[in-house]
C-alpha cells in the first residue's frame, strides 16, 4: 500500500481509491451493474473499452496519453452553415480578413462555445473547388494551412448571435489592397455557398475546452489482454506458443487443441481389415481413409425467459421554465422548450411483439463463414433471429443486419506506373489489410463498388486497392461531391476455385545450383597503329610494318567541326568537311562527313545552321567486311526573336554531357547589345512648377536632361511722342527694332542660360522672373500732336496718344516711375526713372530674374532684362523748348556668366533715377543670380540732362545669371541675351534624353559536323585525311568546334576460358491450361537445386543423331507448342563422389493439392543424340530439411524403348505422404558399380520440364450481399433452402483429409498358421474451432 507523508487515515482520497494514472486498464468482472449502467456508475472516471469516437475535449488528459492510436480525427471538416463551427460571415477591415464562426452547441465543457481555440488552422478539403463562393483563381489555394488568431480589429459592427470572429493569417505574398473586398465579403446564412474546409489544431492541453476533433477508445470487447512472457514461470509455454511476442501484439485464436480429443472414434469408423489364402508375408501395409460426413449445427431454438432479465428504470421529470420565451422557429434557443405541456402521467407499457401475444423468445443465428465485420448483428422486435427484408419472396428469407459506419473520403486517384487506388479518408478510417470494403458515389464508375485492402502503402487516414479485373480508371483523381467508404456488407464463404498447372520448363533462364560457371575470355584487341588529327591539314596514314604485329582490322573514326553561330548582323560561316579515302579490292573509295552549317543573322530570320551530312559509297555500306556507325550532325537552335542576355541559339550538338566548344559542335548564336537614344519632346514652362527626374532603367547607359531658362525681358521706354517731338514704334513694346523719333529706348530680352544635367534622382522645380513694365510719357508742354495711333497699353489701351492723359503744361509725369516686378525668391527688379516736364517721359523697368532648383537647392539664375530709357526735351510748356531726344536702350550685364561651386542668391535690380525739367528717366534694372552677398542685380540708367544736354534717360543693365558647377558640370553651360522678349515673363525648357542598350534578335546556332566510324577487317589499306576548318562566328556568335580523324590499326590476342562463380539455382515456371500447355507469362521458379556430377546440367539441343551429339527439341517435346523449352537437362557423367548415382534435386515444392506430376523426359537410343542407358529413372522425395529419402515411382523403365521425347504422368494418390507442403523431389539413376568401369558419357536421359497438377481448392471468397441484409438457408418451416452457407444453420460435409485425420503404415507378418489382426486408429491433426467465445471479463480505462 502507497505510505503516505500525512499521519492521519481515512483522507478521502485513501478512502476512493483513485489512484491509477490516466490511460491505465483496469480489468473487472462483468456484473449486474454493467449490464445497464455506465462503468461510472461503479468505477467513477472510467469508461468501457469497447471503441467508441469521443471528443478530445471532453477527456484531453486521456487524448494526451493514447492520441489517435485506436481512430478518430485530430481535425474537423466543415461544408455547412449551421454545423457547430460552421462558418457564417467573411468580412475585411483595414486590409484584414475576418471570418465569423458558428458556436459549438455540443460543447458542454464551455459556457463561451467558442468553436476552436486561437492558433488553430485551417485548409480547404481536396476536393474540386472547395472554395464555395471565394473565387477558385483568388488568394486561396488548397495546399496552404491558413491560422485562425485573435482580432486585432474592432469586429463589432459585424458581429452575430453566436458567432465568433477570428481573423485569418494570410501569407505575405497576398496584398488584400489589390483584392476587391467584395470577392471575400459574404454572409453564409443567406444563400452564399460555404466553402469545404478542414480546421485542425496540434493537441494542447492548453486549449481546453476547446481542441478540436475526436479520438477512438481502444475496442477489447471479446479479447484477452495478456502479457507477452511465458505463462506460468520461466520455461513454459508463452501465448500462441509463439517464439517472440511483444507489447502492443494482437491477435489469437479461440479453439480445442487437438491431444485434447481423447477419443476420435466417436467422430471416424474404420473397417477391419481381413486376410486370409496367404503365405508367410511380412509387408508394410499402407492405409487411406476415403469418404466424407455431413453433418450440420442449429438452427438455435428461441429461449422465452420466464421472467424479465433484473433491470432498472430511472424516471425523469422536468418542467418548463416559463419566465422565459420559448422561441418557435428553424433554430430554437432551446428546442425541447418549444411547445412544451408541463403534465404527468404513467409509464407505458412495452409488450414484445411475439407470436400470439407471447413473449419474445431471445436466439442467434448461426453462420458458418466470417463475416467481413466482426460487429454485424441481425436486430429487430420480432420472432427467430431478426427482423426481415419482407414478407414475400426472396425478401422474407433476407435477415437486415447492422452496417458499418461511412468513412468520407478526401480524395482517390490512380497511378498507372504501380497500378494503384489511392483512397485518403478524412482522418483514421480504422480499416485493417485485406478488409474488402466498398466505395460510394465515386465517378467514372471504376472508382466505387468493392475492393480489397492492400498492405502496400497502408497508413492511418489512406489506403491503397488494386482496380478490379478490366476496370482500370480512365482519369484521375475520382470525382464526387460526397465519396464514402466502409466495409463491404456480405461474408465468406468457401469456393471451389481451379488451379493452374505449374510447368517448371527448363529454358534459358535454367541454372542447376552448385556449378561452377565456365566463361570464354576472348583475346584482347591490341592498337597495332594509330594516328589522331585534330588540326586542319591533309595526310597520308599508311599501312603498318609487319614488325609492329599483325593487322586483323581497322577503325576510322571522323568528326566534322561545326558551323559557327550568327549574332543579330552577320551570319556564321559554315565549317569544311572531313575526308578519308580507303582502298578496297582495288577500288579507291572516298568518304565524308560534312561540317556543320552556319546559323543565319537574327535580323535576317536567325535559322539554325544545319547539322552535316554523310557521304559513303554504298558498295561499302553493302560490303559485310564493313561496319559503319553513321550520326549526322545535330542541327543548330533557331534564333530569330529577341534576346533577352540569356535566350542564345544553342548549337547543334550541345546540351547533356555535351557541353560547349566540344567536338562537331556548333557554334552558339545570339544577339548583339545595341544603343538607342531616347528623345522626349521639348517642355516649355511659363508658370512656376515642377518636373520629377525619371528613375534609372535597367538598360540605362546615359542620360541627359536639357534644362533652358529665361528671366523676365526688361519693359522698353516710352512708345510715343509729344511737345512739339514726333516718332512712331511699330510692335511695341516688344519690338526692338523699326522705331523712329524721340522715343524711349529699348527695353533689354532676358538672359538665357541652358546646359545639361545628368541626375538620375530628384525633383526640378523653378521660379519665373515677371517681365518688366513699359515707359510711359502721358504729360505734354503742348497739345501739338507727336504720335499717331492709339496707345497698345494698359490702363489707357486704344485711347489716341494725343489724348494726354497726364495733362498739359509743365511739371512731372504724374504717374512717376514704371514699377519693379519680382523674380526668383521674391527678389525684385529696378524701377524705370520717373520723366520730367515737355517731352521727358518715364523709362521702363528692369525684367525678374529666374531661378531653376533640384531638391530646393538653387542650382541656376538667369537675369531679367534691362529697362528701355524715357525719352527727353521738347517744349516744356513753360515757355522753353529743346531739342527731341530719344530715351537710351537697354544695356548688356555687367559681368559674364558666373560658374560657381558655392551657394547661389538672388539680388535686386537698381531703379533709374529722375532727371528736372524735359528730361527723360533712366531705366530700371534687371534682378540677378549669383555669388551670395557677392554679385549685385542691373544697374538703373541715369536720367537726361535737360536743357543744357541730351535729355534722354540711359538704359538700365541686364541682371547677372549665374549656375552651381557641381551640379551641372564644368564646360556644359552657356548664357546670352536672347531669352524673353521685352516685357514678356521668363521660362524654363526642359527636354529628357536618355541611351538604353537592347537586345536585338538571336542569331542562329552553328549546326553540328557529322560522325561516322568505319570499322573493318580483312582489308589492307593506307589512309588519306583530309581535315577542314571549322566556321567562325558571324559576329558575337561563337565559332564551330574542331574537328577529328582517327585512324586505327589493331590486331587480336589469343582468348582462354577461366573458372567462375558457382551457380545458383535459377528458372522459370508457366501457367497451363488443363492439358498441361504452358499459357502464362514466365514467373521466378528457382527450383534446379543440384545434382550430383558436375555434367548433369542444363545444356542446348542437339541435331538428334548418333549417341553423342545430343537430344533434339522444339515441337518434339509434348505441351512445347509455344517454345517455352528451350533447353534440357542431360543425365551424363561418372558421379564418382555419390557412387555413381546420377541425381538432380528439385524443389521444393507444395505439393498439398497436388494430384498428379508429369515428366518431359527422353531416354537415349544410340541414335537420337544420347547412349541407350542400362538403368530406369527414378524419382524419390523428402519433406522439409529432412535427409530422408522415399521412393514415389519409376519415371522410365531400362525396358522402355521409346527414343523420342515422352510427357509421363503420375498420380499422386490422395493420403499419400507426399502430398505435403516443402518437398523436394530427387531424380535419380543409379548405375551402380558399372560406373567404375563404363564410359561417363554413357546412359543418357533428357529432362525438358517438370509440370504439376492440382486438385481444386477451397477458397475464401467474398460474397457481396450488396445491401444491410444477409441470406437465410431455412425456410419458415425450417426446411432447407439457398446455400448452404447462408445465416440459421451450418451444413457441412467433410472428408477424411479434409479433417487431417492420418493412419500409420502397419507392419506384420502374415502365415497360414498366424493369422493377422489389423487395427487402424484415427487422431485429429488440427485444432477445432469453438462456436462460441468465452467473454466475461470487461476492461475499462481510467479517463478522468
Amino acid at each position: 500500500m502507497a505510505s503516505y507523508r500525512n499521519t492521519f487515515a481515512n483522507y478521502m482520497s485513501d478512502k476512493t481509491g483513485l489512484h491509477a494514472p490516466v490511460g491505465s486498464i483496469l480489468p473487472v468482472f462483468a456484473d449486474l451493474n454493467l449490464a445497464g449502467n455506465d462503468p461510472d456508475y461503479t468505477y467513477p472516471q472510467h469508461l468501457y473499452c469497447d471503441g467508441r469516437e469521443l471528443f478530445i475535449r471532453d477527456y484531453p488528459e486521456l487524448y494526451g496519453i493514447i492520441k489517435n492510436t485506436y481512430g478518430g480525427a485530430a481535425a474537423v471538416q466543415r461544408n455547412q452553415t449551421a454545423q457547430p463551427g460552421g462558418l457564417r460571415r467573411s468580412y475585411i477591415i483595414n486590409n484584414k480578413l475576418f471570418l465569423n464562426f458558428y458556436y459549438d452547441v455540443n460543447n458542454t465543457k464551455a459556457t463561451v462555445k467558442r468553436p476552436y481555440p486561437f492558433g488553430a488552422v485551417f485548409r480547404f478539403a481536396s476536393i474540386a473547388n472547395p472554395y464555395g463562393s471565394f473565387p477558385s483563381n483568388g488568394i486561396f489555394d488548397q495546399s496552404t494551412f491558413y491560422s485562425l488568431v485573435e482580432p486585432t480589429e474592432d469586429v463589432s459592427l459585424y458581429a452575430q448571435t453566436n458567432a465568433f470572429a477570428y481573423e485569418v493569417t494570410l501569407p505575405d505574398s497576398v496584398d488584400l489592397s489589390q483584392e476587391n473586398p467584395a470577392d471575400y465579403t459574404f454572409n453564409f446564412a443567406t444563400g452564399n455557398t460555404h466553402p469545404d474546409i478542414v480546421v485542425q489544431k496540434s493537441y494542447n492541453l492548453r486549449d481546453y475546452p476547446y481542441n478540436i476533433g475526436t479520438f477512438n477508445l481502444p475496442d477489447y470487447r471479446q479479447k484477452k489482454i495478456l502479457g507477452y512472457g511465458n505463462v506460468n514461470g520461466a520455461g513454459t509455454a508463452t501465448p500462441e506458443n509463439a517464439v517472440n511476442n511483444f507489447v502492443g501484439q494482437t491477435g489469437g485464436q479461440w479453439y480445442i487443441p487437438k491431444n485434447t480429443l481423447v477419443d476420435s472414434g466417436e467422430f471416424f469408423v474404420i473397417g477391419d481389415v481381413r486376410t486370409t489364402g496367404y503365405n508367410t508375408i511380412v509387408a508394410d501395409i499402407p492405409a487411406y481413409i476415403t469418404g466424407t460426413v455431413k453433418y450440420q449445427i442449429g438452427p438455435m431454438d428461441d429461449y422465452v425467459f420466464p421472467f424479465p432479465p433484473t433491470h432498472g428504470h430511472r424516471i425523469l421529470s422536468v418542467e418548463v421554465d416559463e419566465t422565459k420565451l420559448a422561441e418557435q422557429g428553424a433554430a430554437e434557443v432551446d428546442k425541447y422548450a418549444v411547445n412544451y405541456i408541463n403534465s404527468r402521467a404513467n409509464i407505458n407499457i412495452f409488450e414484445p411483439n411475439g407470436s400470439a401475444g407471447g413473449a419474445l423468445g431471445h436466439a442467434h443465428g448461426l453462420i458458418g463463414t466470417p463475416l467481413q465485420n466482426s460487429l454485424t448483428a441481425t436486430y429487430g422486435n420480432t420472432d427467430g433471429i431478426g427482423e426481415r427484408a419482407g414478407a414475400t419472396g426472396d425478401q422474407a428469407n433476407q435477415y437486415l443486419v447492422s452496417e458499418s459506419a461511412e468513412i468520407n473520403v478526401t480524395s482517390i486517384t490512380y497511378d498507372a506506373p504501380s497500378g494503384y487506388i489511392t483512397i485518403n479518408t478524412d482522418g483514421s478510417h480504422g480499416l485493417k489489410i485485406d478488409d474488402i470494403v466498398t466505395v460510394n458515389g465515386a465517378t467514372p464508375a471504376e472508382y466505387s463498388g468493392n475492393f480489397t485492402v492492400i498492405a502496400d502503402g497502408f497508413a492511418n487516414a489512406n489506403f491503397n486497392v488494386l482496380p478490379r479485373t478490366g476496370e482500370i480508371p480512365g482519369s484521375s483523381p475520382a470525382t464526387g461531391t460526397n465519396i464514402t467508404v466502409k466495409l463491404a456488407n456480405g461474408y465468406f464463404v468457401e469456393q471451389e476455385v481451379v488451379i493452374a498447372p505449374r510447368m517448371y520448363a527448363v529454358d534459358s533462364n535454367t541454372l542447376v545450383g552448385g556449378k561452377t560457371i565456365q566463361f570464354e575470355i576472348p583475346g584482347n584487341a591490341i592498337t597495332v597503329k594509330e594516328e589522331t588529327f585534330i588540326t586542319p591539314q591533309a595526310a597520308l596514314v599508311t599501312i603498318p610494318d609487319a614488325n609492329l604485329g599483325e593487322v586483323t582490322g581497322t577503325t576510322i573514326t571522323m568528326q566534322a567541326p561545326g558551323g559557327g553561330g550568327a549574332d543579330s548582323d552577320t551570319d556564321g560561316q559554315s565549317a569544311g568537311y572531313c575526308e578519308v579515302g580507303i582502298t578496297v579490292d582495288g577500288t579507291f573509295y572516298t568518304i565524308r562527313a560534312e561540317g556543320g552549317f552556319g546559323g543565319e543573322a537574327g535580323d535576317a530570320g536567325g535559322a539554325g545552321g544545319a547539322g552535316g551530312t554523310l557521304i559513303v559509297p554504298a558498295d561499302l555500306l553493302n560490303d559485310p567486311r564493313f561496319n559503319i556507325s553513321q550520326a549526322p550532325g545535330d542541327a543548330g537552335d533557331d534564333g530569330g526573336m529577341t534576346g533577352t542576355g540569356s535566350n542564345d541559339a544553342v548549337g547543334g550538338g550541345i546540351g547533356g554531357p555535351v557541353s560547349e566548344g566540344a567536338l562537331t559542335t556548333g557554334g552558339m548564336g545570339t544577339a548583339q547589345i545595341k544603343n538607342q537614344t531616347n528623345t522626349d519632346p521639348m517642355q516649355t514652362f511659363n508658370s512656376n512648377g515642377s518636373w520629377t527626374i525619371p528613375s534609372v532603367a535597367g538598360n540605362e547607359v546615359s542620360r541627359s536632361i536639357y534644362i533652358e531658362l529665361s528671366g523676365g525681358g526688361g519693359g522698353p521706354g516710352n512708345a510715343n511722342a509729344n511737345s512739339n517731338c514726333v516718332g512712331q514704334w511699330p510692335g511695341w513694346p516688344q519690338a526692338l527694332s523699326g522705331k523712329t523719333g524721340a522715343l524711349g529706348g529699348y527695353g533689354g530680352r532676358g538672359a538665357r542660360l541652358f546646359g545639361t544635367l545628368s541626375q538620375n534622382a530628384g525633383v526640378i522645380n523653378w521660379e519665373l522672373g515677371e517681365g518688366g513694365n513699359v515707359g510711359f510719357n502721358r504729360r505734354a508742354g503742348s497739345t501739338v500732336q507727336g504720335t499717331t495711333g492709339n496707345d497698345p497699353f494698359p490702363p489707357y489701351q486704344g485711347q489716341p496718344w494725343q489724348n494726354f492723359p497726364g495733362g498739359v503744361g509743365t511739371g512731372y509725369e504724374p504717374d512717376g516711375g514704371s514699377a519693379s516686378v519680382t523674380g526668383a525668391s521674391g527678389c525684385i527688379s529696378g524701377a524705370g526713372g520717373r520723366g520730367a516736364w515737355g517731352n521727358g517721359a518715364t523709362a521702363g523697368s528692369g525684367g525678374g530674374v529666374t531661378g531653376v532648383f533640384l531638391d530646393g537647392v538653387c542650382i541656376a539664375g538667369a537675369g531679367g532684362g534691362g529697362g528701355g530709357g524715357g525719352s527727353g526735351g521738347g517744349y516744356n510748356g513753360g515757355g522753353t523748348t529743346d531739342g527731341c531726344y530719344p530715351g537710351g536702350d537697354a544695356e548688356g550685364p555687367a559681368q559674364s556668366l558666373i560658374a560657381t561651386a558655392g551657394v547661389l542668391d538672388f539680388a535686386n535690380g537698381g531703379s533709374g533715377s529722375q532727371g528736372g525739367c524735359s528730361a527723360g528717366g533712366g531705366g530700371g534694372g534687371g534682378s540677378a543670380c549669383g555669388i551670395i552677398n557677392v554679385t549685385p542685380g542691373g544697374v538703373g540708367g541715369q536720367a537726361g540732362v535737360g536743357h543744357n544736354g541730351n535729355g534722354g534717360g540711359t538704359g538700365g543693365r541686364e541682371g547677372i545669371s549665374a549656375y552651381r558647377t557641381t551640379y551641372w558640370g564644368g564646360g556644359n553651360v552657356s548664357a546670352d541675351s536672347n531669352g524673353s522678349l521685352p516685357t514678356e515673363k521668363g521660362y524654363v525648357k526642359i527636354q529628357y534624353s536618355n541611351v538604353t542598350t537592347y537586345y536585338d534578335n538571336v542569331g542562329g546556332g552553328g549546326g553540328q559536323g557529322a560522325t561516322i566510324t568505319i570499322t573493318f577487317t580483312q582489308v589492307s589499306t593506307p589512309v588519306t585525311v583530309n581535315l577542314q576548318s571549322p566556321g567562325q562566328g558571324g559576329g558575337d556568335g561563337t565559332n564551330g568546334a574542331g574537328g577529328r580523324i582517327y585512324v586505327r590499326y589493331f590486331g587480336q590476342e589469343q582468348g582462354t576460358t577461366v573458372p567462375g562463380d558457382t551457380t545458383d539455382p535459377t528458372g522459370k515456371y508457366y501457367e497451363c491450361d488443363s492439358a498441361g500447355n504452358p499459357t502464362g507469362a514466365a514467373l521466378d521458379g528457382d527450383v534446379w537445386l543440384s545434382s550430383t556430377d558436375p555434367n548433369i546440367k542444363q545444356r542446348g539441343f542437339g541435331p538428334g543423331t548418333g549417341s553423342t551429339g545430343g537430344f533434339a527439341g522444339g515441337q518434339l517435346i509434348p505441351n512445347n507448342a509455344a517454345n517455352k523449352i528451350t533447353q534440357y537437362i542431360e543425365f551424363t557423367g561418372g558421379a564418382v563422389d555419390s557412387l555413381g548415382k546420377r541425381q538432380l534435386e528439385v524443389g521444393q515444392f507444395n505439393l498439398s493439392g497436388a494430384i498428379a506430376v508429369r515428366f518431359h523426359v527422353i531416354r537415349g537410343s544410340g541414335q537420337n543424340g544420347g547412349e541407350n542407358p542400362d538403368q530406369a529413372l527414378n524419382v524419390f522425395y523428402k519433406k522439409g530439411s529432412s535427409n530422408n529419402t522415399t521412393l514415389f515411382s519409376q519415371i522410365l523403365l531400362a525396358s522402355n524403348n521409346v527414343p523420342g521425347w515422352q510427357a509421363v504422368d503420375i498420380p499422386i494418390a490422395e493420403g499419400d505422404s507426399m502430398r505435403d507442403n516443402n518437398i523436394t523431389l530427387i531424380l535419380e539413376q543409379d548405375r551402380g558399380p558399372i560406373y567404375q568401369t563404363a564410359s561417363a558419357t554413357d546412359d543418357n536421359y533428357g529432362l525438358g520440364a517438370i509440370t504439376f497438377f492440382y486438385a481444386p481448392e477451397l477458397q475464401n471468397t467474398f460474397i457481396s450481399t450488396g445491401g444491410a441484409t444477409l441470406q437465410g438457408n431455412l425456410d419458415s418451416g425450417g426446411n432447407p433452402i439457398n446455400s448452404d452457407d447462408g445465416i440459421d444453420q451450418v451444413r457441412r460435409e467433410v472428408s477424411a483429409v479434409g479433417a487431417a485425420l492420418i493412419v500409420s503404415d502397419g507392419e506384420f507378418t502374415m502365415s497360414s498358421s498366424t493369422p493377422v489382426t489389423t487395427t487402424a486408429a484415427v487422431s485429429a491433426e488440427n485444432d477445432i474451432p469453438l462456436i462460441t467465445k468465452y467473454h466475461r471479463v470487461k476492461y475499462l480505462i481510467k479517463a478522468l
